[in-house]
């Protein structure tokens, strides 16, 4: 059985969290359909509405994070942003707890 193809990518799922989070609220992902009701979500996100981010679709973006790993996925990102402003860095370690 073939998975059925996203409708919003996992990046822009993350990226509705995020502006979700900074609202400082402590609501359900089930909520996040309402509470991005009234927001400009097409200016803010790409090419996604507010019914798109429904708890179905955030709760697979999570999912694909966790298999990615998050301790990897974070450690990429501070590394990028680390390159970015031209700090040396080192990881050490192989990320097994």
């Amino acid at each position: 059985m073939s998975k059925p193809m996203r409708k919003v990518s996992v990046g822009h799922a993350v990226q509705a969290m995020i502006v979700n989070a900074l609202g400082f609220t402590g609501r359900a992902l089930y909520l996040t359909p309402r509470f991005m009701d009234h927001k400009p979500v097409d200016i803010l996100i790409e090419r996604v509405r507010a019914e798109d981010l429904h708890d179905d679709c955030l709760g697979t973006a999570l999912d694909a994070l966790f298999h990615r790993g998050l301790t990897e996925l974070f450690c990429d990102i501070a590394s990028g942003a680390l390159r970015r402003y031209g700090v040396a860095h080192s990881w050490i370690g192989n990320y097994d707890y």
